[in-house]
């Protein structure tokens, strides 16, 4: 597969998932609280049937040579692949010939490697579909467990001292009763500089750099006005690119000229266009719960497990001392498995009353697909014209 293919839509996909512009949130609502569903949601399996967002394309109408991950949609397909590679510990170049430096053969059937990989991924998907009903309950990594081969037996030379090492010790201050999630949620809003002051906020015009995986450092640009506009600016060595919701649709500008998004962005950016959509956070979720305390770079944090509409589960973990959010976690559901992708905040400041994280880092799968955000400069309430947010006409 070509990676300079996907690269605009690549950039366009890490922005939404970094850009989180404001993080607060104001319980309008007492959440639900957590119940047991069905067997899936009990045991945290997703349905492995997917269904392709609006517009975009499966995976074999992209690439060439898709034989066993038909019907997957094309803006997973990166996703998947780092899934297989960190389960296994290997690199791309364990399946995928590579003919020269940058010069990959995606399609080649040369290396045995990737023959045997079909034929796992055959055998997981019907152990699935006939023994668990269609469920991710089991995966590359169930056998596999960071290592070529899977292991097939009980280590049974090591001591059960040894074993027990491999438990970390439990923080005392981790121990004690959890608050309740609107607890948790007002001390969010109140450190963030309360509901007043992010309502008083109308537009905002944000300076800043991104670094995304084996891609150069560059200048990017971000445009907001309330209620829902949203516009992103990012200077690449090869060209400038843009893209925008306008308050009805997305679309992108770059060296191809500009054009209506389609696939998994609109919604995306639909949602990063909400100006004060974490005011409803609350709102966002079937059911919320304080599910206990945990680590964040240092700092103890109490995790709220929430489930989507779509029941999907989300983890945000909060600072137990200051309330502020550390880190959010969602999942991408393939065909092959739950894949996690990690958003931390980092480095808050106080603008004009209310807290911004300045340092945005995204992580998927060990680093693979790592990127970062880091603000220079954020001025709020300043004129933005709304023709900023409307595509431009194409060039003739």
């Amino acid at each position: 597969m070509n990676k300079k293919r996907l690269s605009g839509v690549a950039i366009s996909l890490v922005l939404l998932a970094l850009c989180g512009l404001l993080a607060v949130a104001y319980p309008t609502r007492k959440p639900e609280a957590r119940v047991a569903g069905s067997a899936r949601e009990r045991f945290g399996l997703m349905d492995t049937r997917l269904q392709d967002p609006p517009g975009e394309k499966p995976v074999e109408q992209v690439f060439k040579n898709i034989q066993i991950l038909k019907g997957l949609p094309s803006s997973q397909i990166y996703a998947t692949m780092n899934f297989m590679r960190a389960s296994l510990d290997v690199e791309c170049e364990y399946c995928h010939l590579k003919r020269g430096p940058g010069n990959w053969d995606f399609a080649s059937d040369d290396k045995p490697t990737k023959g045997a990989a079909r034929r796992m991924i055959s055998m997981v998907m019907d152990v699935n579909r006939t023994t668990f009903g269609g469920t991710n309950a089991v995966t590359c990594f169930t056998c596999h467990r960071g290592q070529s081969p899977p292991a097939t037996m009980a280590n049974v030379m090591k001591s059960k001292a040894q074993n027990d090492a491999k438990a970390p010790a439990i923080d005392p201050k981790l121990v004690g009763p959890l608050p309740e999630v609107e607890q948790v949620l007002e001390k969010y809003v109140e450190a963030l500089g309360g509901k007043a002051a992010t309502e008083r906020v109308k537009t905002r015009v944000i300076k800043a750099s991104i670094t995304e995986h084996l891609l150069p450092t560059s200048p990017l640009e971000i445009f907001q006005q309330s209620p829902d506009k949203i516009l992103f600016v990012i200077t690449t060595p090869k060209g400038m690119i843009a893209e925008s919701y306008d308050g009805t649709s997305g679309w992108i500008a770059d060296g191809k000229g500009p054009r209506r998004l389609d696939g998994p962005a609109p919604a995306l950016l639909k949602f990063e266009a909400d100006f004060y959509r974490d005011l409803k956070l609350a709102e966002r979720y079937l059911r919320m719960t304080v599910a206990g305390r945990d680590r964040v770079r240092e700092r103890d944090a109490y995790l709220i497990e929430a489930v989507t509409p779509e029941h999907k589960t989300e983890k945000l973990y909060f600072d137990v001392q200051s309330g502020l959010l550390l880190r959010r976690v969602t999942f991408i559901q393939t065909m092959i498995g739950l894949i996690p992708e990690a958003t931390d905040y980092d480095d808050y400041r106080e603008i004009d009353g209310v807290k911004i994280a300045f340092a945005r880092h995204r992580e998927q799968l060990q680093g693979f697909e790592a990127s970062t955000i880091i603000f220079a400069e954020v001025r709020p309430n300043v004129p933005v014209d709304k023709a900023r947010f409307e595509m431009p006409a194409a060039k003739p």
